[in-house]
């Protein structure tokens, strides 16, 4: 290992302290997210639309006004994404995208959001886990795990439409689309960015702290498909924390996504 690569290790295990937001501030912004995505289930699309909108323009304030402070707003920041991750799914033309397209299209907006916010806060990507942390063999293991979890997954939700064809190309492109814009991204989001400062401030309770944000946007989904989302949660964010890497942890999600949304309907119905 080269003096660059132990440098790079050490600078993605190592967490900087942060400034310590109160504990009810950020339990007040988590409610405030299942708050809003019930409205988007339960009452009205466009009004929770402009809740998640509200709350985008509050956490980013907040963001500013403390790093002008210097009194942190990394884990405000990181809070951020969320509301642009719902908006951007919400925001999406589903009658007039096949779903492979809708991942894609979605997730454009939340890859920009991603990269201005690691410039802003002046990451690199071994510093969001994109790096092998505690090798490479480990985090092929931890990736494959997806195979299994997306099985349990789909039996324990059993999803009820086939919306992705099963056919050579679908299977190819579903593949690339989720592993991208689901398993990569959406980890960058959680388990890099969000996970990331959460420890800084909070220590192992971090972890906890992700799972719950991560859960509370499948509300509407059903009782099965947020406690499959929690406990998969929770097992990828504490895989996370202790390899110091995201890799294995987006590729699991991937094949997850994968298992769910194309293989396991296919080849088990």
């Amino acid at each position: 290992m080269t003096v660059r690569e132990t440098h790079r290790r050490s600078a993605a295990i190592e967490l900087p302290p942060l400034h310590r937001p109160p504990a009810l501030v950020v339990a007040a912004y988590i409610g405030a997210l299942a708050a809003a995505q019930w409205v988007v289930v339960s009452v009205s699309l466009r009004a929770g639309g402009v809740l998640f909108a509200l709350l985008l323009l509050i956490l980013l304030n907040h963001a500013a006004v403390l790093r002008i402070r210097d009194r942190g707003g990394e884990l405000q920041l990181a809070l951020a994404l969320l509301p642009i991750l719902r908006l951007s799914s919400l925001l999406a033309p589903v009658p007039a995208a096949p779903l492979l397209w809708w991942f894609a299209m979605a997730g454009v907006p939340v890859a920009i959001a991603v990269g201005l916010a690691m410039s802003a806060l002046q990451l690199r990507p071994y510093d969001v886990g994109l790096a092998w942390g505690t090798g490479r063999v480990g985090q092929l293991i931890i990736g494959l795990l997806g195979v299994p979890m997306g099985l349990a997954a789909f039996e324990l939700v059993k999803p009820t439409e086939l919306t992705i064809a099963w056919n050579a190309r679908d299977a190819v492109l579903g593949f690339v689309v989720l592993m991208l814009f689901v398993g990569a991204l959406e980890e960058l989001v959680f388990r890099g960015l969000l996970q990331r400062f959460a420890v800084a401030a909070y220590g192992p309770w971090g972890i906890m702290l992700t799972t719950i944000a991560f859960t509370v946007l499948f509300i509407g989904t059903g009782s099965r498909t947020i406690v499959v989302s929690a406990a998969i949660g929770l097992v990828l964010g504490w895989l996370a924390y202790r390899t110091r890497s995201i890799l294995g942890v987006a590729v699991a999600r991937g094949l997850v996504a994968y298992g769910v949304f194309i293989l396991w309907p296919h080849l088990l119905r």
